[in-house]
């Protein structure tokens, strides 16, 4: 299967992909409403419920907005973030957000993410009224797994 059946196959699949796939597949967080498939020896993961699917990628685009600056990037809001990027935008974002709910354990798994979402939604009423400044700090500090040296 070449990549762009993979992508075609994927779309068909998971109509509903995970805003925070990254992360989840790194083992960084979960959901509730989170499903695995497994596509030509690859894992995805999905979102069973879209409204929740939505609020998580209106969420992500404000970490990717409110840290472009401190991740230091300079190409168009639409273009795609790297890799190593996308990760701490991810991750980092939840954790932060964690952080600033106040959650226990925010450093290392995030359980549920919509869970989180919605406890925010309660506290601040709108994505828009996050503490961003605290959530960015968490964002760019955040660092993956480190490399292994070669053998």
């Amino acid at each position: 299967m070449d990549e762009n059946e993979y992508r075609d196959t994927c779309q068909i699949v998971n109509p509903l992909a995970c805003p925070f796939q990254k992360a989840v597949l790194t083992r960084q967080c979960g959901c509730e409403y989170l499903q695995h498939f497994h596509i030509a020896e690859r894992e995805e993961v999905g979102c069973r419920m879209p409204l929740a699917r939505e609020r998580c990628v209106r969420l992500l685009g404000l970490f990717r907005g409110n840290a472009r600056f401190a991740l230091k990037l300079m190409d168009s809001p639409t273009v795609s973030l790297p890799h190593g990027k996308e990760i701490k935008a991810q991750a980092g974002g939840l954790r932060g957000l964690a952080k600033v709910m106040g959650i226990e354990g925010h450093a290392r798994r995030i359980e549920n993410v919509h869970g989180l979402v919605n406890k925010a939604m309660e506290v601040y009423g709108d994505m828009e009224n996050l503490p961003y400044p605290e959530i960015v700090r968490e964002i760019v500090h955040y660092e993956g797994r480190t490399r292994r040296g070669r053998r």
